[in-house]
């Protein structure tokens, strides 16, 4: 028996018991439920899928779905090979891949069908749902990046290296954008720190301009602390015409620029994407604006801090922050742990309380004190970094996740010291176990439809 969109005649099947509601769950189930035959060719998608993709049933009815542009390209080939694979083998399976939504943006969908069979174990459909992660796959992919870029800040890397690769994957991730950095400087000018696509031509224009309203976007959002949005300099009068027939001439039309502050407030520089077309930021670059322009100020306060570091010799009086979220201090030979600001909230500790080792370990969750004491004994004792995950058990019995890097450096008497950052996790925890939730109930309602037919 097949479901609602019978996609080989174009017309509503006559289902046995209760096909309105039968229909209705399929259609409104949060996933795409479609059918397959014995050798893998579709025959059916509910109206949900049809909706998203804008495609009618005779087109992806069968193996049309693979002439069409409904995945993307990079991942067709591979879905294929896995779909032939699962097809072959008879089994349950899963694939990830991005689907194509009928205004042609891409997003990421899990794959999982299933085999049903008759009483004698004949292969008789495939059943499939798609869900959508793409919102897990992105924040998956942005947590790994910040992590590189912050092994980057707790190694030492140099500034402009740092900013470098930022850039860089700010524009794999954004698409079809170059991104700048430029830095407040001593004398208080816009001086280039990073700008790997941006032409040399404008970005010697802009380096060493004052901020100011009158010299562009990102002058104006550092004078202002405020995000400037320029959706199209072929429009723009709010510069003099010099810079807009400049922009132009490089073939730029659009950019979103906005202001690196400070823990204290200070304008440290600015960061912008700039497009080719005209427009205004898709949500998804937004966010990657946002994200990244504080992941950039941890790593100037980094760098800012490490100077004052050395002109006072006391790093730990003067160090800021290497994350938004905390920053820690620790001498194995004295035992001696600093914490910033942060640091005392994460833990809900006071911050008159002085932090030791053991005030520490009685804050850990009991089941994962081993795995910290151990990390923490084979970072002292080889002087490695430390990156790893542990748990937190509050005061109120309410657990926290915590992600903990540090570099190993050696101070002025040649003793070996951490200095790292400490970030609360918890939220991409929780919303890690809702997917898994989610994806459970839809299992069983997928299990429970052939029972339906």
């Amino acid at each position: 028996m097949e479901l609602t969109h019978n996609v080989e005649t174009g017309t509503p099947l006559n289902l046995d018991t209760d096909p309105e509601r039968l229909r209705l769950i399929i259609d409104t189930i949060p996933g795409f439920v479609w059918s397959a035959a014995p050798d893998g060719s579709i025959k059916f998608l509910n109206q949900r899928g049809l909706d998203y993709t804008g495609f009618s049933s005779e087109q992806i009815r069968g193996w049309n779905w693979k002439n069409s542009n409904i995945l993307h390209p990079d991942d067709m080939q591979g879905l294929f090979e896995t779909w032939s694979a699962i097809v072959a083998s008879g089994e349950a399976g899963e694939i990830q891949a991005r689907m194509r939504r009928f205004d042609g943006e891409y997003r990421w969908f899990l794959f999982r069908v299933a085999p049903l069979r008759d009483d004698y174990g004949q292969l008789v459909a495939w059943w499939g749902i798609d869900v959508e992660i793409d919102e897990r796959k992105n924040a998956e992919d942005l947590l790994a990046r910040e992590k590189r870029l912050l092994e980057m800040v707790a190694k030492g890397d140099p500034l402009t290296t740092v900013l470098d690769s930022l850039c860089a994957l700010v524009e794999e991730m954004a698409g079809d954008s170059l991104c700048s950095i430029l830095l407040v400087d001593a004398n208080g000018k816009l001086r280039h720190a990073a700008a790997p696509s941006l032409p040399t031509s404008y970005v010697q224009w802009v380096d060493g301009r004052d901020i100011s309203l009158e010299e562009g976007p990102c002058a104006s959002a550092a004078s202002l602390k405020t995000p400037i949005i320029a959706s199209d300099f072929n429009l723009e009068k709010r510069w003099p015409e010099e810079y807009r027939m400049l922009v132009l001439e490089q073939g730029l039309r659009a950019c979103w620029s906005t202001p690196i502050i400070s823990l204290a407030g200070a304008v440290l520089g600015t960061f912008a994407l700039y497009s080719r077309a005209p427009g205004n930021p898709t949500a998804k670059q937004e966010k990657l604006i946002e994200q990244f322009s504080h992941l950039a100020s941890i790593a100037v306060e980094r760098k800012q801090s490490e100077d004052a570091l050395r002109r006072s010799e006391a790093y730990l009086a003067e160090a800021q922050r290497l994350s938004l979220t905390g920053s820690f201090g620790w001498n194995p030979a004295s035992g001696e742990v600093f914490w910033s600001q942060e640091t005392f909230c994460i833990f809900d500790f006071e911050q008159t309380t002085k932090p030791t080792v053991e005030l520490i370990t009685q804050r850990i969750y009991p089941d994962d004190r081993a795995l910290v004491q151990r990390a923490f004994e084979q970072a002292s004792r080889d002087a490695t970094n430390l990156d790893f995950e542990h748990r937190l058990l509050m005061a109120d019995s309410s657990v926290k996740h915590l992600h903990v890097v540090a570099r190993a450096v050696k101070n002025e008497a040649d003793q070996l010291e951490f200095v790292g950052a400490v970030s609360d996790i918890t939220a991409s925890k929780q919303a890690d176990e809702k997917l898994r939730q989610n994806e459970r109930e839809f299992r069983q309602i997928v299990e429970a439809i052939p029972m339906l037919i």
